[in-house]
């Protein structure tokens, strides 16, 4: 993608027992999608930088959230998703296969390069 052009949707699940099973968007799960340092832990270090995404669709018994993204910089950039049930108090992070299965590691995060 080109710095200050819109990408295409990026998509993260989540799921929340007894919340997410149900169809339809569930109450009180906000997501978000961030990008940040290449590599770096969005936990923990700075120069990250998140956007409340949309809900999508239910997908078995996880909710789907979507949104683009727009960097500015061009540069490489780690990307993940964030969703929260308690209005921001606390977060529970993304990353690839297996998910949050095996703790959050930045270095399966995703990574987006802008031109």
């Amino acid at each position: 993608m080109k710095a200050g052009e819109v990408s295409e949707f990026v998509y993260g699940q989540v799921r929340a027992q007894g919340v997410s099973e149900p169809a339809g968007e569930p109450a009180g799960i906000l997501g978000q999608v961030g990008f940040g340092p290449l590599g770096s832990d969005p936990r923990t270090s700075p120069g990250w930088r998140w956007l409340t995404a949309t809900w999508n669709k239910q997908f078995f018994d996880n909710d789907e959230y979507m949104r683009s993204l727009v960097i500015p910089v061009a540069g490489t950039y780690s990307y993940t998703f964030r969703f929260t049930d308690d209005g921001g108090t606390s977060f529970m992070y993304g990353d690839y296969d297996p998910g949050t299965a095996d703790g959050l590691s930045p270095t399966n995060l995703g990574t987006v390069t802008v031109e």
